[in-house]
């Protein structure tokens, strides 16, 4: 089984050093963190099978330069690392551009530690952390430019037809999984299968596939 790892990139020391603490003590996870997004080595460079949450402190990145300041961008092309966002200013307009980006979850400025760590474990869980407004919202606007060719000979069960339904929603494995009163393994299940049947592999791109052609 692949080791999970979250490293924190931020100026924020003292702040940074604090939520690693805590969050090492809440989640059990192995946490780290640096200065600069260069001192990260990403998971392909480590030559091992570890999977990487990388936890971005946008705190004085001017929202108009963020993309091109941050660097990010080897990252966002990496198939071992996970992104979420930290420090975020509500009102900026980010989290769509960010889910489109692949951005798996953000946390805004002053955000309770209790939910980060919720947050963390979702999104290492394999989930999204956004509002279900933001993703109902980007899946309005999202849904018909989406380019999946439509594939007649889908045929989803009753069962997978309600968990897609409930995935569409912004709930996670868990809350799906209380809701049809199934285990979270039996959602595990019906995802993965969801996934391969309409040949997605994210929860986003679900989304978006059951917008166009539920």
């Amino acid at each position: 089984m692949a080791e999970h790892l979250i490293h924190i990139v931020g100026n924020s020391s003292l702040q940074n050093e604090l939520l690693i603490t805590y969050l090492a003590k809440e989640t059990g996870f192995q946490i780290t963190n640096s200065a600069k997004i260069e001192d990260v080595a990403l998971a392909e460079s480590r030559n091992d099978d570890s999977k990487l949450l990388l936890i971005f402190d946008c705190m004085g990145v001017p929202r108009g330069e963020f993309w091109a300041q941050s660097g990010l961008q080897p990252v966002l092309n990496s198939s071992q690392v996970m992104l979420a966002l930290l420090n975020v200013e509500p009102g900026q307009g980010l989290e769509k551009e960010a889910i489109s980006r692949g951005v798996r979850g953000l946390f805004y400025v002053n955000e309770k530690p209790a939910l980060l760590s919720k947050g963390i474990v979702h999104i290492i869980a394999g989930e999204l952390w956004y509002s279900r407004k933001i993703i109902s919202q980007c899946l309005l606007e999202q849904g018909v430019a989406y380019k999946t060719p439509l594939h007649h000979s889908v045929k989803l069960s009753t069962r997978e037809k309600e968990i897609l339904i409930e995935i569409t929603s912004g709930a996670s494995n868990q809350e799906i999984a209380e809701a049809l009163f199934v285990s979270q393994y039996t959602v595990k299940t019906h995802v993965y299968n969801i996934y391969k049947k309409i040949n997605v592999t994210s929860r986003l791109q679900a989304m978006l596939w059951a917008a166009k052609h539920l």
